[in-house]
């Protein structure tokens, strides 16, 4: 057991002055790197009992929450930066935690005491640090991942960043003359403004560039546009170029994390059948699809490179995951059986996905009777046939219908795969149990961290609820509190179960 925090030759850097905004990151969780590990082809360590190590830790915003979420499992943070490791300091001991761990140090002194992890993340660092720490990064997930390891890199990559290098060069040359943090990010910001503003041709190309990067940093935090546009080194890649860099320390290409870039889909089957005809392999296909995406960002996984990977996905591999989904079926009077009746599912983003097999509509609809419930594949199997009219068992053909179709619904957010049953509670208890993490942040302020790693942003009656949600206190003993919580009425006199943003405990 590593003591709660090791400081080690660590200085203060330019995140002392700005900090970064540290928050959870969800497609970083362990339970989201094991399921698309599991799906290509990957044995991948249980999420509930995994050594997970983060390099670029910040405060623990992203790391803390795992640690809360998953108390067998052990979690150990790195960064260079001995203020915000301070300031994560103080939420492991306010919440008690032992199995989190955050070190002041560089990563390049990271050495073999530090063990071996299933999971190793480093978001947002690759791209910001110069070349020998971009190969420290690759050789720390070379040394320290167990054999069926799993590690997440963000960068930023071409042909994206060509143009939007350009809008940082000019902020950087005009913001190079201030010397506070604080007015180097007034005046970039300012000075963006007046270009888009001021160019003479806002529809041509250039103009356009300017002003889409206007508007996306208008509203971005002052830390996302100090690290990501004013910091010394931002070094894009191309995709190729990145694999090509991983190779040598025997690390190899294992897919994306974040599932809507996972498949072509945004293209008609023409173009995806002409890029694969181009491509010798998986990496030069990607790297086509980021030219016509013209991608700007990667999150990517890597392996051990004598890890046997599979491309194509079936049931097999489902066999091991667990599913679940808060869509509901807009039109609940809608056939199920007939196959000529379209049914329709809105997710909670208000998007639509339309049916008309009776397996998936079958599927959705049993989801959508246990909202945020994790079903074991092989119950789902059972509850879409049931519900679907199907025979059951499922043929090979039907199964592998209904998988791909499950994928589809997967990449457009109508349903989420778990590697585990997880302990989120689905409804509230007679005696309500909030996240602890969740309660110390909403005592403080209304952006919490959910059993679901995602932020929350709370209302202010829900804020002052939440923090009275401490496992003492009876359902009808918070009812008597409620006109105190909201005087104005904001509130009615319902106890509002926290379900669906999956901050109660089991």
């Amino acid at each position: 057991m590593y003591p709660s925090t090791i400081v080690r030759d660590a200085s203060p850097t330019s995140y002392d002055d700005v900090p970064y905004d540290s928050h959870p990151i969800w497609v970083t969780h362990p339970d989201h790197l094991a399921v698309i590990a599991t799906l290509a082809g990957m044995r991948p360590a249980s999420v509930d009992h995994c050594r997970v190590l983060e390099l670029g830790c910040a405060s623990g915003g992203n790391l803390i929450p795992m640690a809360v979420a998953l108390p067998e499992s052990q979690f150990v943070g790195v960064d260079l930066s001995p203020a915000q490791v301070a300031v994560g300091q103080a939420t492991i001991t306010a919440l008690g935690l032992r199995n989190v761990t955050l070190e002041a140090q560089s990563i390049l002194d990271l050495d073999e005491s530090i063990g071996t992890f299933d999971y190793i993340v480093c978001h947002g660092v690759y791209s910001w640090v110069p070349p020998a720490v971009q190969d420290g990064i690759l050789a720390v997930f070379a040394r320290h991942l167990t054999p069926q390891g799993v590690a997440y890199v963000s960068y930023n990559t071409h042909p994206g960043w060509h143009l939007r290098g350009m809008v940082r060069d000019m902020m950087l040359f005009h913001a190079a003359r201030f010397t506070e943090p604080v007015e180097r990010i007034r005046q970039a910001r300012a000075f963006l403004d007046f270009l888009a503003a001021a160019v003479r041709r806002p529809d041509a190309p250039f103009g356009s560039q300017l002003r889409e990067e206007a508007e996306l940093l208008r509203d971005a935090p002052d830390s996302y546009l100090f690290h990501e546009h004013l910091e010394s080194d931002n070094q894009p890649v191309y995709f190729h170029e990145f694999v090509a860099r991983v190779t040598p320390h025997g690390l190899q290409y294992v897919g994306e994390a974040q599932p809507t870039t996972i498949l072509p889909g945004e293209f008609p089957p023409d173009v995806e059948r002409t890029l694969r005809q181009m491509a010798e392999d998986e990496v030069q296909f990607e790297q086509y699809l980021d030219f016509l995406r013209n991608r700007t960002f990667r999150r990517t996984l890597l392996g051990r490179n004598d890890v046997s990977l599979q491309r194509s996905w079936s049931g097999a591999q489902f066999r091991e995951l667990f599913l679940s989904s808060r869509s509901q079926q807009v039109d609940e009077q809608e056939s199920l059986v007939d196959p000529k009746v379209i049914a329709r599912f809105r997710n909670p983003r208000g998007s639509i996905l339309s049916a008309s097999h009776p397996l998936v509509k079958g599927a959705l609809a049993f989801l959508g009777t246990r909202p945020g419930e994790r079903v074991p594949y092989r119950d789902l199997l059972e509850g879409a046939a049931q519900r679907g009219g199907w025979s059951s068992p499922l043929s090979a053909e039907d199964e592998q219908g209904l998988v791909e179709s499950l994928l589809v619904g997967w990449l457009g957010g109508f349903v989420e795969l778990h590697s585990h049953a997880g302990r989120a509670a689905r409804s509230p208890a007679e005696r309500p149990l909030a996240s602890p993490l969740a309660r110390l942040q909403a005592a403080s302020g209304r952006r919490v961290s959910s059993l679901r790693h995602r932020v929350v942003e709370l209302e202010e009656p829900d804020r002052r609820l939440l923090c009275l949600l401490d496992g003492t206190r009876d359902r009808a003993t918070l009812v008597e509190h409620l006109p105190e919580l909201a005087p104005e009425g904001l509130l009615d006199a319902r106890l509002r179960g926290f379900a669906d943003t999956a901050l109660l405990l089991a």
